[in-house]
């Protein structure tokens, strides 16, 4: 596995595939027929996804290899929104325990080719949730908790559904506290706001545990505060009662120094035809190359 990691460009894909690709209800082989042939096209190694409600009823191994993904990790939480990591190479699964609480949709923890990856799905409830979640976080990456990230290469990829601060000009600029109030009866108040204001604590409390944000390659990354591209993760076109949303980028992906230190790493939001009516969600593909 180490040979792999250090001999080749490695490709990880994250992706909130919303309610089980209509699965949540009716769970049918048929329905991941789509996303099977759109993910198949993608040229990737890893694939970790949010979401999957009801795929354990699908007999979700034998899919993943009909998609090329000779290794699978079905992780089943209380909440029904399943995780999943689809690999070409050998998966190791680490202790089941660093999925359950805090976590509102679990949080899943895989070594492969020699990176350490957690795979999570935030709490859509409100931003303090996700700050107990962000805290529970740092202390596992940094070693309080679990000593086995010391010195070791860590990637962190996820729905955290949260803004980030790096966004904060794209945020301001657009008015997205003004439409939070105004849209869905003010429902995405309650989810990104305290006192008023956008929350970026569970952001940045990751950043201060030593994690640095991947931020995607098409915006200027040089000079993000006057870049004029939004590369928001969320909403796509699939849901009508979604479509005067504030355009947000809460599909996330960082890394600890180790991984910066020996790699090269870039993120890009996939968006597309396809990927307008996949899900309610963006994927994000990252990038891995080792440092020459």
């Amino acid at each position: 596995q180490e040979g792999v990691q250090r001999n080749r460009t490695m490709r990880f894909l994250h992706y909130n595939v919303y309610c089980g690709q209509g699965c949540k209800v009716d769970p049918r082989k048929d329905k991941l027929a789509k996303f099977g042939q759109w993910l198949q096209s993608q040229d990737v190694d890893v694939v970790g996804l949010t979401e999957c409600n009801n795929w354990d009823k699908l007999q979700f191994e034998e899919i993943a290899q009909s998609w090329n993904f000779p290794h699978m990790i079905f992780f089943p939480v209380k909440s029904g929104y399943h995780l999943a990591m689809l690999s070409k190479y050998p998966i190791e699964k680490f202790d089941d325990s660093i999925g359950q609480a805090p976590f509102y949709h679990g949080l899943l923890h895989v070594k492969i080719a020699g990176i350490h990856v957690l795979a999570l799905h935030s709490s859509p409830e409100n931003s303090l949730e996700r700050e107990t979640e962000s805290i529970a976080i740092a202390e596992i990456t940094s070693g309080k908790t679990h000593s086995v990230f010391q010195d070791e290469l860590l990637l962190v990829m996820g729905d955290f559904n949260n803004v980030s601060p790096i966004d904060k000009h794209l945020h301001d600029a657009h008015n997205v506290i003004g439409l939070m109030r105004e849209v869905r009866g003010g429902k995405l108040v309650k989810r990104h706001m305290v006192d008023g204001a956008l929350n970026y604590n569970p952001i940045e409390l990751l950043l201060d545990a030593g994690l640095t944000e991947i931020y995607p390659t098409t915006c200027d990354t040089l000079n993000i505060a006057n870049s004029p591209t939004h590369e928001f993760t969320y909403p796509t076109k699939l849901r009508p009662d979604q479509s005067d949303d504030p355009k947000l980028r809460i599909d996330l992906i960082f890394a600890n120094k180790a991984l910066l230190d020996s790699y090269r790493i870039t993120t890009q939001v996939r968006r597309g035809e396809v990927e307008d009516t996949l899900s309610d969600h963006y994927p994000i593909l990252t990038t891995i190359l080792a440092r020459s």
